[in-house]
């Protein structure tokens, strides 16, 4: 019976875009995703109360998420956060949409 193989998605060839932020698809270490993520949402940063692992910069255009199925790699090809951008949603006053998702996974 062959052997079935569990891939991780990573493929980037850098770890890091021109801020210093994790480009999509790359492997750090679980203190590198974590540093990335304080970093990614800046000063003043919160977590959504309605939402456990979701962390929201001050001026909510940066989403740095890592619920329980991201982080034991229920979904999205292994352990992994999630690095939003976000943009006000023109079809939802008041309300924002995702514009970019990095999948950072964790190694």
């Amino acid at each position: 019976m062959p052997r079935l193989c569990r891939t991780i998605p990573y493929d980037s060839v850098r770890k890091y875009d021109e801020q210093g932020h994790p480009v999509d698809k790359t492997l750090l270490s679980t203190n590198e995703a974590l540093d990335a993520a304080v970093k990614w949402v800046g000063r003043g940063y919160s977590e959504d109360p309605r939402t456990k692992g979701r962390f929201i910069s001050k001026d909510g255009e940066r989403v740095a998420r890592m619920g329980d199925s991201d982080i034991t790699g229920a979904h999205g090809g292994g352990p992994h956060m999630n690095f939003e951008k976000l943009a006000p949603n023109p079809a939802k006053p008041g309300r924002y949409m995702v514009t970019e998702n990095r999948h950072v996974y964790i190694e």
